[in-house]
């Protein structure tokens, strides 16, 4: 009995901590993780403080194909991050603001690049971080998305202890865009219309002399025929 007692309690510390050192399971929840960012596994969140975190950018502003530094960070200086899960998405729930913007890079120990209908679209931990900041670099898209902000599921732990929505101030974009945005589909090519013999020129009034001479032969006949 107390053998059987213990493996219980093994087992349950032990997927208690795989909720969260093992990284967002998007390979498993690709769909509802990728939208929410609710992590699976940890039940209902016991936070009932505001986030002792925030999210710091090196630029206010993106423009095409920049990279810019995305810190998060502990506000107080003591909460330690054990898990974390990030995006880029669109500011305005009327702006498709569920889905993730540009490309992760350069992720550093602990973490890892994810996909979010995207490769490397999103970031997260891959096992327990216990850091108070962590940094990785994010890699705008070709194209002007509108005002853009990084929001973030962080957990502090017990597993248990998260919050959702953490959000970074917004970014606004500087062009230009890619060459390769907005760019119209190729027209089919234009076939230019037969041309038709002009009654200028030299032959002109020729022409026009006997195009006359065919019609009232013609009407003539139609009325021979006719009687």
């Amino acid at each position: 009995m107390a053998l059987r007692c213990l493996m219980i309690l093994f087992l349950s510390t032990t997927l208690g901590a795989w909720a969260f050192t093992a990284g967002p399971p998007v390979g498993q929840y690709p769909y509802d993780l990728c939208m929410n960012m609710i992590p699976s596994g940890h039940g209902e969140s016991t936070a009932t403080t505001e986030a002792p975190y925030r999210i710091l950018t090196s630029s206010s502003t993106y423009s095409s194909g920049q990279s810019i530094t995305v810190t998060v960070e502990s506000t107080d200086s003591t909460s330690e991050i054990e898990g974390i899960f990030m995006q880029a998405r669109r500011k305005g729930a009327d702006r498709h603001g569920t889905k993730a913007i540009g490309t992760f890079s350069n992720a550093p120990t602990r973490t890892q690049l994810l996909t979010c209908g995207r490769p490397d679209s999103a970031w997260g931990h891959s096992g327990e971080l216990g850091a108070t900041a962590a940094s990785v670099t994010w890699i705008a898209p070709p194209c002007d998305e509108g005002p853009l902000a990084f929001m973030a599921t962080i957990v502090k732990g017990p597993k248990e202890l998260f919050w959702t929505g953490v959000l970074s101030s917004e970014m606004t974009f500087t062009g230009p865009n890619s060459t390769d945005c907005g760019r119209p589909p190729a027209s089919p090519m234009s076939t230019k219309p037969a041309s038709t013999p002009s009654s200028g020129g030299p032959n002109g009034p020729l022409m026009s002399a006997m195009t006359l001479m065919m019609s009232v032969a013609v009407a003539l006949h139609l009325d021979l025929v006719k009687f």
